[in-house]
């Protein structure tokens, strides 16, 4: 029986409205999350957002990454000691993107995950 890497990416975008600091998504989350892909546009009030992974049920940070630059697509596939990214997640997750400012219009942000569900 042969095995095979099983790789899910989940995507979508999020708004932060006028006057607003925050969003969220909830995307299902099942495995390792492997890379972390941010669309961000220009920034009203400021140039950098953080980017976090919430678990659902324990409301935990499981992974973050502050100062990401705005009106750039960015890839986070290494941790903070240079490995390659490896956040379990078996309780499903909220990604949550922080702008460090108060924004002046509505911001829209596209994201993507790429998950490890393991050997199939």
């Amino acid at each position: 029986m042969s095995q095979r890497a099983r790789i899910l990416a989940t995507s979508g975008t999020a708004v932060i409205a006028n006057g607003g600091t925050t969003i969220a998504a909830s995307p299902y989350v099942n495995g390792l999350v492997r890379a972390i892909y941010i669309n961000a546009p220009a920034l009203t009030s400021t140039n950098t957002y953080t980017v976090a992974l919430v678990g659902s049920n324990s409301g935990q940070t499981l992974f973050s990454k502050a100062s990401l630059t705005a009106n750039a697509v960015t890839n986070i596939m290494i941790d903070a000691n240079n490995y390659p990214l490896q956040v379990p997640i078996d309780e499903g997750c909220e990604i949550t993107i922080t702008s460090s400012g108060t924004e002046g219009a509505a911001r829209t942000f596209t994201w993507g995950l790429s998950v490890d569900r393991g050997a199939m």
